[in-house]
């Protein structure tokens, strides 16, 4: 197999990935999130967007506001 055959094999494994998360409950509470962080910073946020969690600056990583009782 060609570099090039290796390349768009890997791409297509990737896009497959991608597809399998975007259904996972997670993803979509990671949306939800990205949603209400874009809604209170006044910014756009595409969806689908790979914006990386560091976005909300003064949130602890372990801190779940959504989950919390």
């Amino acid at each position: 197999m060609s570099a090039d055959d290796w390349l768009q094999a890997a791409k297509a494994e990737e896009q497959r990935l991608l597809r399998e998360i975007m259904k996972s409950d997670l993803y979509l509470q990671l949306e939800a999130v990205r949603a209400v962080i874009a809604v209170y910073s006044g910014k756009p946020l595409a969806q689908g967007s790979s914006q990386p969690v560091s976005a909300a600056p003064g949130l602890g990583s372990k801190m779940n506001i959504f989950n919390a009782a």
